[in-house]
């Protein structure tokens, strides 16, 4: 019933165009709610799936609606040729040896040097429809990389990603063309769709801010819902259930070490404590694979201050269609794509 609830107040005109039979009165249906159970309405075949079966009855097309509303890809064409499965362990070897991200955009002067190739052991999180392959490393950088300021803030997500993009291979043979791959295709743990960098920084620089009677007062993230501004973004979810859906830990160690390392995600976070205090913060997981932030710049009544903070990284990259392997694609004997 909580289901039926949710499409008929969200999705009123999609249910009216798709479910035919379903006789609902059209006049005043925004000034009001009406509720039906299934087995009170009609149903009219709409050619909705549900398990992979056209659904027969209205709360089967009700229950498809509503995974469609909270899962795009529910219902699409599925990838049936990959050799690979959620959880698979892969071994593939970047083919960058250094890589030193941007100073001017993280905030900081300090050089910072990772090395893309000692990320060898990879895991399936991902199967696209179109058999391209998304893959997380089990590992994070041995590297951390420093952020700070509200400059770091700005370019946050954008040198994360640029990161990311350092773990493909040259030839591009196994990986997609970072030059020509989706946005995303190579990302850091975290990001889904975020503002890659701020230009407008009006919010940002607003001294009254959140400020009784200020544009955020009161509003942290999710909230003030201006995340192109700085709000910050709730993105990094999708990656975390992504990684927890295929029995990927989400706390992750760097290698040779023995306790779990924090790690970036590529996710910003605006926190409203009061009317003299509030932050902006660069998303990651804790040690223990619970998710954390710490201040790049924050407002503390009087004047900004800047913070700097430094963790590793935890690349996700896309291998391309049509590859074969060898292996068993477990730990003791990950896949080797051939």
């Amino acid at each position: 019933m909580q289901k039926i609830k949710k499409i008929l107040k969200r999705n009123i005109k999609l249910l009216i165009t798709l479910i035919l039979g379903i006789i609902i009165p059209i006049i005043g249906v925004y000034a009001s709610t009406i509720y039906y159970n299934g087995n009170e309405v009609g149903y009219s075949n709409a050619n909705l799936t549900k398990n992979g079966q056209v659904v027969t009855n209205v709360q089967d097309a009700l229950d498809a609606l509503y995974n469609k509303a909270t899962d795009p890809s529910y219902g699409e064409d599925v990838c049936t040729t990959s050799p690979f499965k959620l959880g698979d362990y892969v071994s593939y070897m970047p083919t960058s040896t250094s890589y030193s991200p941007n100073t001017s955009l993280r905030g900081d002067a300090t050089a910072v040097t990772i090395n893309p190739s000692e990320l060898t052991l990879w895991r399936v999180i991902k199967i696209n429809p179109n058999c391209t392959v998304e893959v997380v490393s089990e590992y994070v950088s041995t590297s951390t990389v420093q952020f700070k300021n509200k400059t770091g803030y700005l370019n946050y997500v954008y040198v994360l990603n640029e990161i990311a993009k350092q773990y493909a291979d040259s030839s591009h043979t196994y990986t997609l063309d970072p030059a020509s791959a989706p946005n995303g295709a190579f990302r850091n743990v975290g990001y889904d769709g975020a503002t890659l960098q701020i230009t407008n920084t009006t919010r940002i620089d607003n001294t009254s801010l959140g400020a009784s009677g200020g544009l955020w007062y009161q509003k942290s993230t999710g909230l003030n819902g201006e995340e192109s501004l700085g709000g910050g973004d709730q993105g990094f979810t999708t990656d975390l259930k992504l990684l927890s859906d295929a029995g990927v830990s989400i706390a992750a160690y760097a290698k040779g070490t023995t306790t779990p390392t924090e790690y970036w995600l590529a996710s910003r976070s605006y926190t409203w404590n009061s009317t003299t205090d509030w932050g902006f913060a660069a998303r990651s997981v804790r040690s223990y694979g619970y998710v954390g932030g710490y201040y790049l710049y924050d407002w503390d009544g009087s004047s900004f201050t800047s913070y700097l903070s430094n963790r590793a990284v935890r690349p996700v990259i896309t291998l391309k269609s049509g590859l074969t392997v060898s292996g068993a694609g477990t730990s003791a004997s990950p896949y080797v794509i051939n």
